[in-house]
């Protein structure tokens, strides 16, 4: 069930975009909250229904940012989402800057970070980061023009930034605004595309193509 829902989730990427080093992938769509929460590979996921993944720490959070259901004009559910979910605070109103941070502090390193943004606006932003190095900033105006949103906060899609360069160890949840919801941040690896796939078989065919005429040589060389 999880590989279709991610077969069908790559088939409703509707728009990738580079920026600088970090690849931008919206998925939108009824599979874009299933598709947040598949395992890939060795991926680490916050859900918020449970304490962090081993080797994932946060900052920033305040007990009062964990959410479920909506409150009129203070937060709304992410699309499909009936679990826990994180509002991000406006800065000033609680949260002691208005930034909530997740690290990557030990184990394997990740390419990809991506997330459930529960209604994308334009007072949001994401900082994608090299341990403490910024890599870039996403702000909501960008997204909602990737994404062909044209209408802010009415629209739930699945975030994907990757770092064609390195790894991403950080990332930072901004608003400005009245909230930003969100829900099932995964730090994973990139799955490679079908061109990739077709072109590592075809190396591994030559190989194994090559390993084999090795040994006819060295048995008819034998035998002579």
């Amino acid at each position: 069930m999880k590989k279709l829902i991610l077969s069908a989730a790559i088939a409703l990427a509707v728009s990738t975009s580079a920026h600088a080093a970090v690849n931008v992938t919206i998925t939108t769509g009824a599979g874009a909250f299933a598709a947040s929460s598949a395992v890939i590979g060795n991926s680490k996921i916050i859900t918020f229904d449970a304490a962090n993944p081993q080797g994932i720490t946060s900052s920033g959070l305040e007990g009062a940012d964990i959410k479920q259901g909506s409150v009129a004009n203070q937060w709304l559910t992410p699309a499909g989402d009936t679990s826990k979910y994180l509002r991000v605070e406006a800065i000033g109103s609680g949260n002691s800057n208005g930034v909530d941070y997740f690290n990557v502090s030990s184990g394997p390193g990740f390419d990809t970070v991506s997330f459930y943004w529960g209604s994308v606006d334009t007072h949001n932003s994401v900082r994608i980061y090299s341990t403490d190095s910024l890599y870039e900033t996403f702000t909501g105006t960008q997204i909602l023009a990737l994404a062909g949103i044209t209408t802010s906060g009415t629209t739930s899609i699945l975030a994907s930034f990757s770092n064609a360069s390195g790894l991403i160890k950080k990332i930072g949840l901004i608003s400005n605004g009245t909230a930003f919801e969100l829900d099932n941040i995964r730090f994973s690896n990139a799955v490679p595309e079908p061109a990739t796939w077709a072109m590592m078989i075809t190396g591994f065919g030559m190989v194994g193509s090559g390993m084999r005429r090795g040994r006819r040589t060295k048995l008819a060389t034998a035998t002579a």
